[in-house]
């Protein structure tokens, strides 16, 4: 009886089994490590996002580290973070109002505005007032 395959049923089970002792743990490292790296750049652009200035970032990851080592470090440094936090967040606080306060300017001067932005088609012109 001739045979499909050039090796027999036993040969193709033991490549499998090879191929399958590679194949998977480097599909499930390969993985792992892409979803570490896209945890990595998401969790960047988020921090760039809410602090956009490097020193506010530099003190948001010191505080986070102190945290993690449940507050380990001296007091006085933990006070010194906390303190700065809260410069920082006021900082922003001002920004935020600001940019809030000038949006509703915008909106203001847009509102009443007497003029037209774009002229309407088949609307009669004003006349021009003769003297």
């Amino acid at each position: 009886m001739k045979s499909i395959l050039l090796v027999s049923l036993y040969e193709f089970k033991q490549f499998l089994q090879i191929v399958g002792w590679i194949a998977l743990p480097v599909t499930v490292i390969a993985i792992l490590l892409t979803i570490y790296f896209h945890y990595r750049s998401k969790k960047g652009v988020a921090m760039e996002l809410a602090f956009p200035d490097e020193r506010d970032r530099r003190l948001v990851r010191r505080s986070v580290a102190l945290g993690a080592l449940g507050g380990r470090k001296g007091q006085g440094e933990e006070g010194g973070i906390v303190q700065e936090l809260v410069e920082v967040l006021q900082q922003q606080q001002e920004r935020l109002r600001k940019q809030e306060a000038a949006i509703a300017r915008l909106e203001k001067q847009l509102k009443h505005r007497d003029e037209p932005v774009l002229p309407v088609m088949g609307a009669e012109q004003p006349a021009a007032v003769a003297s």
